[in-house]
């Protein structure tokens, strides 16, 4: 409103949730736009909780580096603010922002021909493999270290053991783009989608 006199005719280039914000202002404010790119939106929601685990289990993992910024790393690992229960899958906001169009009468009909979405693949097959075999090693390590810290069947022993066992690489990072599976990023109604091997944050900031 500052910039121009109507948004008819702006387009609006989103990275991660900020595609959400554009969505509520969209589809439930009815707020005009041209077109609309989405990067990495997590359209239905991004588990970042189980990413958190890998955060603290670093040290355990040698020289493996996901490749993290140190921002993403930081939202990650400090698992803060609304923003990661609005994430979540399944969450009321997501429930929310994906019902009015279907269920109501008054709602608003926004043309999804004007939507494009762009999403990011980090790791090959190869990579995912490889990834998925050095935290089977990590794992032994881990139990290996809390047998000669906890000797004896204790019930935080027992605890713990149980998380080093689940403790494995969500779909957000053999499949996505470290922080949103593809499946996510995809949007019911879009049809163009494009697909790279980039990494979360890479998506706004690559030439190509």
């Amino acid at each position: 409103e500052r910039v121009c006199a109507g948004a008819k005719q702006v387009d609006f280039v989103c990275h991660s949730a900020g595609g959400l914000v554009f969505r509520y202002y969209a589809e439930i404010e009815g707020g005009e736009f041209r077109r609309a790119v989405f990067q990495g939106t997590p359209h239905y929601g991004s588990d970042l909780a189980k990413l958190r685990p890998l955060m603290e289990a670093r040290q355990f993992l040698g020289d493996l580096k996901l490749g993290y910024d140190p921002a993403l790393e930081r939202a990650i690992r400090d698992g803060r603010g609304q923003v990661t229960f609005d994430l979540q899958p399944g969450s009321l906001f997501l429930r929310y922002l994906d019902g009015p169009q279907s269920k109501t009468t008054d709602s608003i009909q926004v043309d999804r021909d004007r939507y494009a979405i762009y999403r990011g693949r980090a790791l090959k097959s190869t990579q995912a493999f490889l990834l998925e075999s050095t935290l089977a090693v990590a794992r032994s390590a881990m139990k290996r270290s809390l047998a000669k810290q906890l000797s004896k069947e204790t019930a935080l022993a027992k605890s713990m053991r149980a998380g080093i066992d689940k403790l494995k690489f969500p779909a957000e990072v053999t499949r996505g783009d470290l922080a949103v599976t593809p499946e996510s990023a995809a949007l019911e109604g879009v049809k163009t989608i494009h697909t790279y091997p980039l990494k979360h944050r890479e998506l706004p900031k690559n030439a190509e």
